[in-house]
C-alpha cells in the first residue's frame, strides 16, 4: 500500500498513511489499559513492592529483547516481526485478562515484555520508505498522535473496568486491537523494495554488518559525548528518575490518597496527557521568551519541586490536577533544555548517537523505578512523589551550580 507518491514537478506528498491509524491505535490500546493494570495486581494479592517488581522485570525484559528484535527485523524483514511482535502481544493480553494469581499475572507480561515493540518496528519502517526530507515532518506528525490515543485510551478503559469482570473485558479489546492490527499487516504491507537506511556513520557503527569491527570505535564515541558533558548526563539521569518515580504506580497512589476508581483514575492520566500536550507545543516561544537557556532550565526545575510539594498537600482532586498541570510543565520544558544543552555541548555529527545515548538513560530509569517506588510505597502512599521531590532537588541544585553557573562565566568574558 504506497504512503508516498509523486505529484507533477516531482513533489512529494503523502497520499496515504497506513500507519496513521494503526499507530494511534497501538497507543490506544496500551492506554486502555493503565488505568487498571496495577489495580487488578493488588485485586490478585500483589503488594505495592510486588506491582513494582512487576514493572521493573517487565522493564528489563524490554531493555534485553529490544536491540535482538530490532536487529531481527533488519535481517528479517520488518514486514514478519512486526507480524511476529503484534501476534505475542495480542496473546499476552489474552492471558493478562485470564490471569488468577499475581505469579499467572506476572508470566503473562513476560511475552508483552519480549515482543511488544511494534512502535519501533513501524517507525524502523517508516525510516525505510520516507525521503531523508521528509522525515522530521513524518516522526513530529506521529508523535503528535500519540498524544490522541493517551487523551481517549485512559477514559475508556477506565469505564471498562467498571463492568463486571471488567479488566478482563479491557484485557480482550486490548488483544483485539493488537489482533485486527495484525490482520491489516498481513493483508496489506510489503516490505520495502530497497530496504536499509542509508549508509551513514550511526548506521555503519550501529545497525551495520560491520557493527563487531566498528564497536570499538562505537564505544570511543559515546566516551567523547560523555566526557563532553558528564555533569549534564548525571542531570539527565536525576531528572529522568524523578520523572518515572512519580508516574510509577501512579494509579495506586491515586487510590490510596483519594480512593480513586478506574473512571476517575482514566480520567486523570488523559488529563496529564492533554497538559503534556499543550504544554509542549508552548515550549518553542518560551525558549524564545527567555532567551537564556540554562536560567529557563532552571527555573523549569524549581517549578517541578514547587509542583510535586503542592501535589503531596494536594487535599482533593480538583487541586490535585492544577498542581498536576505544573508539574507537566516543568517536565516539558525541563526535557527540552537538558536536550538542547546535551546537544550544545558534543559535536553536530554525533547528535544522534547523543539522543540515543539520552534514550538509554531513560530506560534504565523506567526499568529501575517501579521497584523502588513500589517499596517505598508500601511505608507511605506518598512515597514515590517524595523520592520524586528529593532528586528534583538535587536535579535543581546541580543546575544550579553547574549550567547557571558555567553560563554566567561564559557572558562575563564575552564582555570582557
Amino acid at each position: 500500500m504506497p504512503v508516498i507518491s509523486r505529484m507533477s514537478g516531482g513533489k512529494e506528498i503523502w497520499t496515504s498513511l497506513w500507519c496513521t491509524p494503526i499507530y494511534k491505535i497501538d497507543l490506544f490500546a496500551v492506554a486502555l489499559i493503565i488505568p487498571v493494570a496495577s489495580r487488578q495486581a493488588t485485586n490478585l494479592g500483589a503488594s505495592p513492592a510486588s506491582v513494582g517488581l512487576v514493572g521493573t522485570i517487565y522493564g528489563i525484559l524490554q531493555l534485553i529483547s529490544a536491540p535482538l528484535v530490532g536487529r531481527w527485523s533488519d535481517i528479517g524483514g520488518r514486514r514478519s516481526t512486526l507480524l511476529l511482535c503484534l501476534f505475542f502481544t495480542s496473546i499476552g493480553y489474552i492471558f493478562m485478562g485470564l490471569s488468577t494469581s499475581i505469579v499467572h499475572y506476572l508470566l503473562a507480561r513476560v511475552p508483552l515484555g519480549i515482543f511488544k515493540h511494534s512502535i519501533s518496528i513501524t517507525r524502523a519502517y517508516l525510516a525505510e520508505i520516507t525521503p531523508k526530507d521528509q522525515r522530521a515532518k513524518v516522526f513530529g506528525y506521529f508523535n503528535g498522535i500519540s498524544s490522541i490515543g493517551f487523551i481517549i485510551g485512559p477514559l475508556i478503559g477506565g469505564h471498562l473496568a467498571e463492568m463486571e469482570n471488567g479488566f478482563f473485558k479491557v484485557s480482550i479489546v486490548t488483544s483485539a486491537i493488537f489482533a485486527a492490527w495484525f490482520v491489516f499487516v498481513l493483508l496489506f504491507m510489503n516490505e520495502p523494495q530497497h530496504r536499509g537506511l542509508p549508509n551513514t556513520k550511526s548506521v555503519q557503527d550501529f545497525t551495520g554488518g560491520e557493527f563487531n569491527n566498528k564497536f570499538p570505535s562505537s564505544l570511543q564515541t559515546f566516551k567523547e559525548i560523555i566526557k563532553s558533558g558528564h555533569e549534564l548526563f548525571f542531570i539527565r539521569f536525576l531528572q529522568g528518575f524523578s520523572a518515572t518515580l512519580f508516574r510509577s504506580n501512579f494509579t495506586l497512589s491515586l487510590e490510596q490518597k483519594f480512593d480513586s476508581t478506574p473512571i476517575i483514575t482514566g480520567r486523570i492520566i488523559s488529563f496529564g496527557s492533554i497538559a503534556s500536550a499543550l504544554c509542549a507545543l508552548g515550549v518553542g516561544r518560551l525558549v524564545q521568551f527567555y532567551g537564556n537557556m540554562p536560567r529557563l532550565y532552571f527555573h523549569s526545575c524549581t517549578l517541578r519541586i514547587i509542583a510535586l510539594v503542592l501535589l503531596i498537600l494536594a487535599p482533593n482532586i480538583p487541586s490535585f490536577l492544577v498542581f498536576y498541570f505544573l508539574l507537566c510543565m516543568g517536565n516539558s520544558v525541563a526535557r527540552i533544555c537538558s536536550t538542547n544543552l546535551s546537544i550544545e555541548r558534543g559535536k553536530v555529527e554525533d547528535a544522534g548517537a547523543l539522543l540515543g545515548l539520552n534514550q538509554s538513560v531513560m530506560s534504565i530509569c523506567r526499568t529501575v523505578s517501579p521497584l523502588i517506588a513500589g517499596v517505598s510505597q508500601e511505608v507511605t502512599a506518598e512515597g514515590p512523589a517524595i523520592l520524586s521531590v528529593i532528586l528534583s532537588i538535587a536535579t535543581a541544585s546541580l543546575v544550579g551550580t553547574t549550567v547557571l553557573v558555567e553560563k554566567k562565566i561564559s557572558d562575563k568574558k564575552k564582555q570582557l
